[in-house]
């Protein structure tokens, strides 16, 4: 019930702020969703959100996901929220396929001397494990940009305990990324072929095998 109490007050905290305040400059059609929804590298989340932006994508994890499908909005530049269906591969757990809803809010932006600090909440129902956030970040040079996201996790077992991730920049099409997701280390790759689409090509621990991913997306502005 304490953490019911949380995740409610954190939202409507968030919300009423969130509503009397818009930024449309800022439009990175970087930022996508990850394996579990929230924008963000594999599993773990950033402080990025697109936007004025809505789109969806899919990822599947050899014996971990069967399918987990996703659609994101962010009705403006601070606030996004979304939905996920999580198909879990039997090998890897018992339960039913199940929609999670988040929502995460980017408190600030980064600025020259100081980071983006954003916080979220996943399975803000308690579908599969309700998980409240907070993470900061921070862009290192300026040629080959290397983004790097700290944070907080408060969940049973997916997230639970520090994390971080790391994104390189190698071209503005092409990232390579790495995580700590609490307990595992996951590497990916993400291509950006188009405008608004990204592909990813995923190495994912699950705690038992570290096995291949992939997904893709399709993310755009208004």
């Amino acid at each position: 019930m304490a953490r019911y109490g949380l995740v409610v007050a954190l939202i409507v905290t968030l919300t009423i702020p969130v509503l009397a305040h818009s930024d449309t400059a800022d439009k990175p059609l970087t930022a996508v969703p990850n394996l579990l929804g929230p924008t963000g590298c594999i599993i773990t989340p950033t402080t990025e959100i697109g936007g004025r932006s809505y789109g969806a994508a899919a990822h599947w994890v050899a014996d971990t996901f069967t399918t987990i499908a996703k659609a994101n909005f962010a009705p403006i530049d601070q606030l996004e929220i979304g939905l996920s269906w999580v198909d879990y591969d039997s090998h890897y757990s018992t339960l039913n396929p199940r929609i999670a809803f988040n929502a995460k809010y980017r408190i600030c932006p980064e600025e020259k001397k100081t980071p983006a600090v954003a916080v979220g909440v996943w399975d803000i129902g308690d579908q599969i494990d309700v998980t409240p956030y907070a993470v900061i970040s921070k862009t290192f040079g300026s040629q080959v940009p290397v983004i790097i996201n700290l944070g907080g996790a408060v969940g049973d077992h997916i997230m639970n305990g520090f994390f971080a991730n790391m994104t390189i920049r190698l071209l503005p099409e092409v990232d390579a990324m790495v995580e700590w997701d609490t307990a595992e280390v996951n590497f990916g790759m993400r291509f950006r072929p188009a405008k608004g689409v990204s592909i990813d090509l995923l190495s994912v621990d699950n705690g038992t095998d570290r096995e291949f991913g992939v997904g893709g997306s399709y993310m755009t502005t208004f």
